[in-house]
Parts: C-alpha cells; structure tokens; sequence
C-alpha cells in the first residue's frame, strides 16, 4: 500500500497528446517537456516527441539552447543555430534550422520547467511562437498542479484506510493477543517499522501479547526485567532506545514505548526502526498512538476519547484542505480559459485558410484544454462540497424539461457510437418538483454522461417514474455497457475510483463524477444506489423525496424559452454594443487579450484599467 502511496497518477498520455498537438501546430521535428534535476544542471524530461521513454533522455544542458532558455526565461533562435551552439548534438541529429523553447515553475519539483522545440520550417514570427509556447507552458503547468493534488487525496485517502485498519483491529471482539498482533501487522505495512513485540506488565510479570513477524525476536537480548525497568521510568508519551543511545546513521535500531493508562503503565511496545524512522520527526508519534489504542482495548473508556479525537482532527485537516481547493478556482481555471479562447482565435482569424489537418490540429487543442478544464472544475467541485459550499437553492421545476435537456446534451455523442439513448417519463410528462434544479441536472447529466461513456453500443435510457410507498420521485440511467465487477461497487462512489486501471486509461476522467453525484444527492436529501452485472450493464437509481409543486401553479416551470437563432443572438448583441466603450478589469496579458479582441469584435471600444 504504501508503495501505491509513492506513485505517481498515469497523466503522461495528456502531455504526450499535448507535445504531438503542439508539433503539429508548429511543424517541429523535435519537442520536449522536461524539468530540471537538483543538481540544476541536466533536464529529466517527462514527454518527448514520438519516445516511448522520455527520462532515459535526461542530458546536460550546458552549451545548449536550454540553458540560455532557462536564463532568459525564453528564448528564439533561427539561423546557424548549430553554429552558435556546436556542442548539442540535438541540433545535428534533427538538422534543425530554429529553436524555441519557454520556462515554466514546475508544481510536482518546485524546480523550473521547459519546454523546447527544434524546427525545420517556421510558421510564425518569435512572437507568435513564443506566445503559442507559453499557452502550452500554462496548460502543462496546470496539469502537473492538478496530478500534484491528485497525489495527495490519494495519498490521504490510503493513510486513512491504514489507520482504520489498525483501529479496527482493536476493537474486533476476541483474544486481546489476537487484536494487537493483527493491529501490529498493520502498522508494519508503514515503512518506518521492521518488527514489533508487544508485552504486558502484570502483578510484576512481563506477559508477552503479540510479535509481528510472527516468531520474530524483537530485543531478545535484553531481559523481561530490563523493558518493565525501562519503561516503567518513562513518561508516558516517550520513545528510548532498547539498549542505549544510538549513533547516527545506524541500520536498524530498537526503541522502547511505554503502555500508559492514567498513571499505571500496562505495558511496552518494542520495536525495530528501519534507517527512514526519524525520533525527531512527527512520524514518531505512530507507536505513541498505537500504545493509546492497546491502552484503550483494555480500558473501553479511553478507546472512545482516543477515536473522538482523531475523527475531530481528521474532520478539520479535510476542511482546511477544501477550504483551499475552494480559493483555487480562478489561478486554476484562468489558463485553460485562454488556451480555448487563443485556440478560437488562432481558428476565426485563418478563416477559410485553416487546412483540414490544421483545424484538426486546433480541435485537438481545445478538445485537451477543455478536457483538463473539466478534471480540474471535478476536483475544485469536490472541494466545495467538502467546505459546504453548495447549499440547495429549492424552487419549481419541471421534470421533463430537465430529462430532455439532458438527452438532447449527449444525444450527438451517442449516436458517434451508435447507441440509442431516450427518455422515457412514464405519465410523468407535467410533473413540477420543487428542488434545486441544477443539482438535479447535474446528478443526471453525470449518470447519462457515463452511461454513454462506457457503453460501447447498444443502448441507454433515462427512466422517471414515483414511488407511492416511499413518497418519492426515481431516476434510474440503465445502460447495456460494461457494468462494475461485484467487489468494486462498494467503493464507486469514492474519489478517484474507476473499474481498473485499464479501463482508466481507456477512458478520460480522474473518477470524480460519481461521488460528486452521490454528495448532491444528500444534499437533496436523497440518495443514490447502483446495481450492476459485469459485461451486461449498470443501472444507478436516484431517489428523490417528492415534494411536488401544484402542477397548474407552477405550469411551465423549467420549461425551455422560445429558440433564437445563433445569428439573431450576435446580430442583437453587435446592435448593442455598437460604439459602446467597455471598462476592463483584468489583471492576466493573455485574458486582456482575449477581452481586447471579443470586445472589438463586436464594435465595443475596450478600455483597460
């Protein structure tokens, strides 16, 4: 588990797809995205154009464009570039004619970021490219933010899961030697530890619990007397070595911990520390919290004030953190923001002059960006829902004007892959519910939206009907998709679950959809169910608390309004705008940008403040 904690999320296929979308933008024969190692004198690369294993690439960058480009903070060159740089092999192997390459802060390192292309041919000016570079710099940056807070809800996730085995050990009925050998078996699965034994003072007598590895003869060499003396002169939160001081650097040493409950001491764990256990550090509170825990399996008491405060503390370190997820979402949000509005720029200002392959290529830019927007929008949302920032905001609405919203949403995404997707209200055609239309849209949307995305043909369907016994309103989005294996469905609705990593890599997304379905569910005081066959299908069913409008009061409630063409709309909006001077508050170049050229776009005069 803990080794699972180390790793690192699979997000090199986004970057790979970034760097070919890139190369084809700039007609390049050689990109890179790389950091610098801490020696700050080679770049590691994590994504190289069409190479399969980026870091066996890691190279010096001294007498290269690299290192001017990390000076400079970017840097173009074309021309007898091998001249001015004749000792980068890069440059004769690639017969290059140009370089570009930016900077960026890298969030994973903390160390600076580059990214570099070779060229040929050169489609643009220095600005253009330079400019084109640092949108892909900022989308790369976002990215690694994004996998750097995915690490840690993992990693936070894992930990947990550890403590709770060890606390659940404890409090399992039956032997006290059985539930603290089980416990220890946990807390081996930390680094830290080597070897545990656990002993118990008794009228005078050192009675032997438990030692994990089973057989495993932790302190052997010293005698029953000496521990009980030991610990016995302890206070109650300390850690001494079994045998003396320790010099630095020691391979493994052995450590006593006393088992205190009031003033009595019950008894010691001793235990072996691997060379990464630091006495200095916070992790050493580990064996004092595991002796609070087999003090408290003895006295019931003390477990209830130990498990109080760990839910207490655990309950506010996830505020904070979603707390400041919530802050996140405009430094977060903004770059992506402006990678699709330069890409919607770069796409009407060519014009008819776009080849297929180019607009293929600006496709391929927003369907990216967007992609991102979207996994980063999933975990800032979780983080509201955590801080409680959503709060239901209950009115009219109709039933069927939500459901056909819904449909006519991915109505073109199924039909790509030849499914049948519809609706079916069931007599539930004029059904007015008073509810927060935008949770209920969003529970939906997200379940139509993964019915479509895992159902490789066949169909879905989005059924409404009433529960007279319960009093309810049910949605069920049934699929004939690949359906969840038994053993999984109880964790589906834990962030960043998907089927297997298999199917992660098949399918886009970080696996937050679906708690996020079932965190708006409670919070309209519903809930939200699955049941699945594997190979065959999932249906997941939402339950709702009916509390329905008067149907004739609250008569076209959610009700779409009359269309206007797309035409009409821009027509009435240049109408207005006409002449008008607009005051801008902006403080990001590229979003002043983007404002100066919508704005004029439509005959406003743009003043910046």
């Amino acid at each position: 588990m803990l080794e699972e904690m180390n790793g690192r999320p699979h997000h090199h296929g986004l970057y790979d797809e970034l760097i070919r979308c890139l190369a084809k933008v700039m007609r390049c024969e050689f990109a890179v995205i790389g950091v610098l190692d801490e020696s700050g004198t080679r770049v590691v690369p994590f994504s190289v154009l069409d190479r399969h294993d980026p870091e066996a690439m890691t190279y010096d960058i001294a007498g290269t464009p690299c290192e001017v480009t990390l000076e400079q903070g970017s840097l173009f060159v074309r021309g007898e570039i091998r001249f001015r740089f004749p000792e980068d092999h890069h440059l004769r192997e690639f017969d290059a004619d140009a370089y570009a390459g930016v900077t960026f802060t890298d969030p994973m390192t903390g160390r600076a970021g580059l990214l570099a292309v070779l060229m040929r041919e050169i489609v643009c000016g220095e600005e253009e490219t330079i400019s084109v570079l640092g949108a892909f710099a900022e989308c790369i940056k976002t990215a690694r933010e994004a996998e750097l807070l995915q690490n840690h809800f993992q990693r936070e996730a894992q930990e947990q899961r550890l403590y709770a085995d060890v606390l659940s050990a404890l409090n399992k009925s039956g032997p006290l030697e059985d539930r603290v050998r089980e416990a220890m078996g946990a807390m081996l699965q930390f680094p830290e530890y080597t070897a545990f034994r656990v002993v118990r003072f008794d009228a005078g007598k050192v009675v032997p619990l438990a030692s994990v590895p089973e057989g495993t003869a932790v302190g052997d060499g010293v005698g029953h007397d000496e521990i009980h003396r030991i610990a016995s002169r302890m206070d109650k939160r300390g850690i001494a070595p079994l045998g003396g001081e320790c010099s630095e650097g020691t391979e493994d040493r052995t450590f006593v911990s006393p088992i205190h409950h009031d003033e009595a001491v019950l008894g010691a764990i001793v235990f072996e520390a691997s060379p990464s256990f630091d006495r200095r550090m916070t992790n050493r509170i580990l064996p004092r919290y595991v002796n609070d825990m087999l003090a408290a399996s003895i006295v019931r008491d003390q477990l209830e004030m130990v498990l109080q405060q760990s839910i207490e503390e655990a309950k506010h370190s996830g505020e904070v953190k979603a707390r400041f997820l919530a802050k996140m979402s405009h430094e977060l949000r903004s770059p992506i923001n402006a990678i699709l509005g330069f890409a919607d720029i770069l796409g009407e200002d060519a014009g008819a002059s776009l080849t297929r392959t180019q607009r293929d290529q600006i496709d391929g830019i927003r369907r990216n960006a967007g992609y991102l927007l979207s996994m980063i929008s999933d975990v800032l949302e979780m983080g509201d829902i955590r801080a409680d920032v959503f709060k239901a905001e209950r009115k009219p609405c109709s039933v069927a004007s939500i459901c056909n919203k819904v449909i006519a949403r991915h109505t073109t995404a199924a039909l790509g892959k030849g499914i049948v997707l519809r609706a079916e209200l069931e007599g539930m055609e004029q059904c007015v519910l008073h509810t927060d239309e935008a949770m209920l849209e969003q529970i939906l949307d997200n379940l139509v939206s993964n019915a479509v995305k895992y159902t490789p043909r066949g169909r879905a369907v989005l059924r409404v009907s009433r529960n007279e016994l319960e009093g309810a309103v049910v949605f069920e989005v049934a699929d004939t998709g690949i359906g969840i294996p038994g053993d999984l469905l109880e964790h589906i609705f834990e962030p960043f679950t998907q089927v297997n990593e298999s199917y992660r890599r098949r399918f886009e997304g970080l696996g937050l959809g679906l708690p996020i379905c079932s965190q708006l569910a409670e919070r309209l005081g519903g809930r939200l169910d699955v049941r699945s066959t594997r190979g065959e299908g999932s249906v997941f069913t939402f339950t709702l608390p009916q509390r329905e409008s008067d149907s004739t009061a609250a008569q076209g409630a959610g009700c779409a309004s009359p269309t206007t063409d797309t035409a009409t709309i821009k027509a009435r909006g240049r109408a207005f705008f006409e002449k008008t001077r607009v005051l801008v508050v902006e403080d990001s170049v590229d979003n002043r940008t983007l404002f100066d050229f919508y704005l004029r776009k439509i005959g406003a005069e743009p003043v910046f403040a």
